[in-house]
């Protein structure tokens, strides 16, 4: 969930992004997890879906290791419109900078997010239904939940994760 107010807005990085509509001061946390708004649902739930529906998912949440499965984070808020950026202004749900009103709010997905090659690629956006496939985690890729999003190991259990 979102901390901060923010706008959804075309973006000249990709497609649709995130924008402040307050100054954001350096050190702000900017987001949380939070289970009434977001969700953690486990891949292999996800191949179970229609194939747009895949591709919207994979295409607009992120991938990580939660209790030793492969999930996608759910972020119910504009959130899932923030880009990636080799130089963010957010690191680990915190402004690492101050974020003045009407810019873009951007995060380095490769920080936390165990598909960015495939997001960045553009793999989502143009995949056949046949090149959406379950995948194993790429050996060393499992990420403490603390450097993914914090609060989620708080979900876990609420949601029956284990």
């Amino acid at each position: 969930m979102l901390l901060i107010d923010t706008t959804v807005q075309p973006s000249g990085i990709q497609g649709l992004g995130c924008f402040a509509n307050e100054p954001i001061a350096r050190g702000r946390r900017i987001w949380v997890f939070e289970r009434k708004i977001d969700l953690i649902i486990r891949e292999s739930e996800v191949f179970t879906l229609p194939k747009p529906i895949q591709r919207s998912l994979f295409n607009s949440c992120y991938v990580a290791m939660v209790r030793r499965r492969r999930c996608l984070i759910v972020c119910g808020d504009n959130a899932r419109f923030m880009n990636h950026s080799d130089n963010p202004n957010t690191v680990d749900n915190v402004a690492c900078r101050d974020i003045e009103i009407g810019e873009e709010v951007t995060c380095d997905y490769t920080s936390y997010d165990l598909d960015t090659s495939a997001k960045l690629s553009g793999k989502y956006a143009t995949a056949t239904t046949s090149a959406l496939q379950p995948s194993e985690p790429a050996p060393g890729s499992q990420q403490s939940l603390a450097s993914v999003r914090s609060g989620i190991s708080r979900a876990e259990g609420t949601l029956g994760i284990s």
